[in-house]
């Protein structure tokens, strides 16, 4: 399946933005073959405060053309470029090296290897170039789909020993009950997800921002992720009283979740039409918006993905609470 979908030639293009401060013929023809290779979607733009920029837009690179380009390829002195990201460090390694490939190239065209080539790579990856810091998002995420699952095998578990019978009769209202199954779950996820940053910061080095401000983002994250997942586990249980029929529907839920969402590797290297599934699957924003809390420090791209969270849970808590029968 993996190499099926990571396998094709359908791989979105990288966005790149090009600060060309050359303008000459040899700078021009390098974009337009970087362009070509068909990795890149480049834009030439002028931008002042390039880290800033990648603070707001995670997802960008952006590559520096110097005033000297054209004339030292016409001196034969060395040709420098400059790379700019603030991605994982796996992904601006891949995509630098592929436009380290094409410099080198471009410039054997010339002379042989006559021209030496310097390519700066700059890393604004959040707090740390460490590759653990994007997998903490990841773990997190998985954590709180297991919420789903304790839901899922309860409704129809309580159905057929007339649990829920008993909470009707005891005045406990469909609302208040999954509520209350957010709290439990909820104190079960802190903890692992607590343990989980302990693990990775003192074995791993991990380095998080772990400001105040970001810690309280992060419960409301956690917080509205737990209550969305417990909500549409609920909904998934009412398909049948069947625990076995429940599991299926839930693997269903679950695995274009855990596999399409980033849990285990970042999705840059993935066909479009993958990005767009993707898109369409809540743990994709629960991970970005502790992406952009947790490593970014992008307090505005967060408090988008929140309120995605946020809605979505609302409506699948509306949802559950209203279709969710006590009755087989």
């Amino acid at each position: 399946m993996f190499g099926f979908l990571f396998g094709s030639n359908s791989i979105a293009p990288q966005n790149l933005i090009v600060i060309n401060h050359d303008n000459g013929q040899f700078s021009a023809q390098f974009i337009k073959a970087l362009s070509e290779t068909g990795t890149f979607n480049i834009k030439i733009e002028n931008i002042s405060n390039i880290r800033q920029f990648l603070d707001q837009n995670p997802n960008y690179m952006v590559m520096v053309i110097p005033t000297n380009f054209t004339s030292n390829i016409l001196n034969k002195s060395t040709v420098t470029i400059e790379i700019y990201s603030n991605s994982n460090p796996q992904v601006a390694s891949e995509y630098s090296g592929i436009i380290n490939t094409v410099f080198q190239a471009y410039l054997n065209s010339f002379s042989g290897n006559g021209l030496a080539s310097n390519l700066k790579v700059y890393d604004y990856s959040g707090v740390s170039s460490r590759t653990i810091n994007y997998y903490i998002p990841g773990l997190i995420g998985f954590t709180i789909i297991s919420s789903m699952f304790s839901m899922l095998y309860q409704v129809p578990n309580y159905r057929r020993e007339k649990i829920f019978r008993q909470f009707k009769i005891a005045g406990l209202s469909k609302g208040e009950w999954i509520i209350g199954s957010l709290l439990f779950n909820l104190s079960f996820n802190l903890l692992a997800d607590a343990l989980i940053i302990i693990v990775a910061y003192l074995l791993f080095g991990a380095v998080l921002y772990y400001n105040p401000i970001n810690i309280i983002i992060m419960l409301i994250i956690i917080i509205s992720g737990n209550l969305m997942f417990i909500a549409l586990g609920a909904l998934a249980g009412m398909v049948s009283d069947n625990e076995e029929t429940v599991s299926i529907v839930g693997n269903l839920i679950l695995f274009p979740m855990m596999f399409l969402s980033g849990v285990f590797f970042p999705l840059q290297f993935a066909p479009n039409y993958v990005k767009i599934i993707s898109d369409f699957l809540p743990l994709t924003y629960f991970i970005n918006a502790l992406n952009y809390d947790l490593i970014y420090n992008n307090i505005s791209g967060t408090v988008y993905m929140i309120l995605i969270l946020v809605i979505s849970s609302i409506i699948l808590f509306a949802l559950s609470s209203k279709l969710l029968k006590f009755e087989s």
